[in-house]
């Protein structure tokens, strides 16, 4: 595995740890606010499940009707513009007052809060395996198996490394670095698709001097077909002793020693 395709699968791993480990985060803020009814429960749930729908579709659209400097364009852009959202902790602004829908407010916060990250989150499985299908001979499938170990170490590691030993703040400011370096790695990839990285290539194969005998074989069919800088005896022309028996068949003898 060369450079390019660690990056692309390094970006498929690292989302879908980074996905994953958005729920939990997010519901250390919203649970002591909202509270834990099941209306707070379904309202994330929705939330969550349109989101992950949404960047499917976003990842289905620009992959199969934008060309590949407008599939990387809209990309560098909608990562750029997800960069600004970042952190997405919720500060005190956002706890609902008395009379405020806890339902609007909950989906409110979540959407300034988490929705565009959370999007290019979700669509980059699924395009980044486009792409990597499109440069490289291999299969994507593999791809989608790191995305999978991303997300079950997301669901193991909150609750057992990250909950017990960091703060809430702690714990946004190490997702807030590592979504850094996800939108780094995700920008390469998708500059590497469009052509405006180049590609690693392959050191160029050595071929192998010609034999002697291939060498004057070659120069032998030359020298035949034209009669030229060839003996009498193999040019078919008359000897100085007008000996002219190879005439005929002097001039086609190397092909047929060369077979």
């Amino acid at each position: 595995m060369n450079i390019a395709m660690a990056g692309f699968a390094a970006t498929v791993f690292l989302s879908a740890f980074l996905l994953f480990q958005v729920q939990p985060l997010i519901g250390k803020y919203i649970l002591p606010w909202f509270g834990g009814g099941p209306a707070v429960w379904t309202t994330c749930m929705l939330f969550f499940q349109v989101l992950l729908l949404v960047g499917y579709s976003y990842a289905h659209f620009v992959s199969t009707h934008l060309s590949r400097r407008g599939q990387v364009s809209i990309h560098l852009a909608l990562l750029a513009a997800s960069l600004i959202l970042l952190p997405i902790a919720p500060n005190e602004s956002w706890k609902p007052a008395g009379a405020d829908a806890p339902t609007l407010s909950n989906l409110h916060l979540l959407l300034i809060n988490v929705g565009g990250p959370f999007v290019m989150l979700a669509a980059t499985s699924p395009l980044i395996q486009r792409w990597y299908g499109s440069l490289f001979a291999g299969s994507p499938y593999r791809l989608y198996a790191l995305s999978n170990m991303g997300s079950l170490l997301a669901l193991v590691s909150f609750p057992f490394v990250f909950e017990p030993n960091l703060t809430v703040d702690s714990t946004v400011g190490a997702w807030t670095a590592l979504y850094m370096v996800f939108a780094f790695l995700s920008g390469t990839c998708a500059l590497r698709y469009g052509g405006l990285l180049r590609r690693s290539q392959a050191a160029p194969a050595v071929e192998p001097s010609p034999s002697i005998c291939t060498t004057h074989g070659f120069q032998y069919r030359a020298q035949a077909r034209s009669g030229k800088d060839l003996p009498p005896w193999r040019s078919g022309l008359p000897s100085r002793n007008g000996n002219n028996r190879f005439r005929y068949s002097s001039s086609n003898w190397p092909v047929k020693w060369r077979r």
